[in-house]
């Protein structure tokens, strides 16, 4: 999920420069989704190889 947020953030003109570093995003996933209480959910899409090529995240506000 971390990285298919870089390439999202890269598809909406991020530059380089504010792009979060890879290992800081990946525990503010793993913290929001799994974390005690999560507080976001995702749905993923997986390709016919297995690969995940799409996500949708949410939360309960």
């Amino acid at each position: 999920m971390a990285e298919l947020i870089e390439e999202i953030e890269r598809f909406y003109g991020t530059a380089d420069a504010d792009i979060q570093p890879f290992d800081e995003r990946q525990d503010q996933v793993e913290g929001a989704l799994f974390g005690s209480p999560p507080l976001a959910s995702a749905l993923l899409v997986e390709d016919e190889a297995g690969d995940i090529v799409g996500l949708a995240a949410y939360s309960f506000l």
